[in-house]
């Protein structure tokens, strides 16, 4: 597995104190306050906001007064699920052939 890029290292740190501040940010407040791009910044937080692995999650939106659209809130996720195995392990299937 990759190592965390330096843009997801300081939005999740983003995320964690203005969690602490406010409870949830947009993608622009998070990538402001890491001092990352705004264009970096909306699509590491859409990739950290994605799958079962997610760091942080959509709680809210909110529609803020010099903007046109609604704006997703994030938050840091609380507690990691573990994730279910969607599948049989390989294991499983080759014994139940032999079953027949």
């Amino acid at each position: 597995m990759r190592p965390q890029g330096e843009e997801r290292i300081a939005i999740k740190k983003a995320a964690e104190e203005l969690a602490a501040e406010c409870s949830a940010a947009t993608w622009r407040e998070l990538s402001a306050r890491a001092k990352v791009g705004f264009r970096v910044g909306r699509i590491t937080v859409e990739n950290m906001a994605r799958g079962p692995r997610a760091e942080l999650e959509a709680v809210g939106s909110v529609k803020k007064a010099h903007s046109k659209r609604w704006m997703t809130l994030y938050a840091p996720v609380t507690q990691q699920q573990p994730v279910a195995e969607a599948a049989p392990s390989l294991d499983a299937m080759v014994r139940s052939w032999s079953r027949g």
